[in-house]
């Protein structure tokens, strides 16, 4: 299936989401607004309407699925929330409206930092285009402003990465995002960890089976030598994490 499809009007919106679906999609991501890592585009387009949005949306509930948006702008934010979408990506850019529909729908904004702190770090190395490392670091400010704002705001904020494997982003690094939080953004090191936990369980729709130790649930948990509310970055380094627990299996 590739990378994703192009859509365009409802019908194509719907026989897309169907498509990706039935070819065992778990759920569906729209690009609500243009990008950092699309050359043709801009972070400050919009790319869907209201009508194309809320077609994905219904057409996934029916069987289920939930949508994720892709958000470099407020306005794309306050579309994808406006249609039903409960969580927001890269969360790049708020305004108060944006902040009070979240908090009133239970929206759930999801940090990307680290992507784009490796982009700027070493995007040259990893054959990103020049074009989009330049997007990347006009738009880092903004990115942690905004992280800022969510977060004094009280909205739910989730942690994540945009770590998908390859040589800018290698699996087993990504808890940069944490120190990333912390350090540009005001959160606690304990804010952090919830983010990354708690509320990147209910993210992706799994807060009722991870995220927290609680009965019921399943025992996803990590020791480590050392105390990472006092230092977050403990959690980078793999020789201190001594023990990882799978759904109550030592793996």
């Amino acid at each position: 299936m590739g990378d994703g499809l192009l859509c365009d009007g409802v019908d194509e919106c719907i026989k897309a989401t169907r498509y990706a679906l039935r070819e065992g999609a778990d759920f569906i991501k729209v690009m609500t607004t243009g990008g950092v890592l699309s050359e043709r585009d801009k972070p400050a387009d919009i790319q869907f309407n209201l009508d194309e949005i809320k077609a994905i949306v219904q057409t996934a509930a029916q069987v289920g699925a939930f949508v994720t948006a892709h958000c470099q702008n407020a306005k794309g934010a306050k579309n994808s929330i406006l249609c039903g979408i409960k969580t927001i990506d890269h969360a790049a850019e708020v305004d108060d409206e944006v902040l009070e529909l979240a908090k009133e729908n239970d929206v759930i904004f999801v940090s990307t930092l680290a992507i784009a702190r490796r982009m700027i770090d070493h995007g040259a190395e990893a054959g990103v285009p020049s074009w989009a490392m330049e997007k990347a670091k006009t738009r880092w400010g903004l990115l942690c402003e905004s992280h800022k704002k969510i977060h004094e705001a009280g909205a739910i904020f989730a942690a994540a990465t945009d770590y998908f494997g390859s040589p800018l982003t290698p699996f087993g690094t990504n808890a940069i995002e944490l120190e990333l939080l912390v350090n540009c953004c005001d959160f606690t090191p304990m804010n952090a960890i919830v983010a990354a936990t708690k509320y990147g369980a209910m993210a992706c729709f799994m807060g009722d089976k991870t995220g927290t130790i609680e009965p019921g649930k399943f025992a996803d948990i990590i020791v480590v030598d050392g105390n990472p509310l006092v230092d977050i970055r403990i959690l980078q380094n793999l020789e201190k994490i001594k023990m990882v627990m799978l759904e109550g299996k030592v793996r």
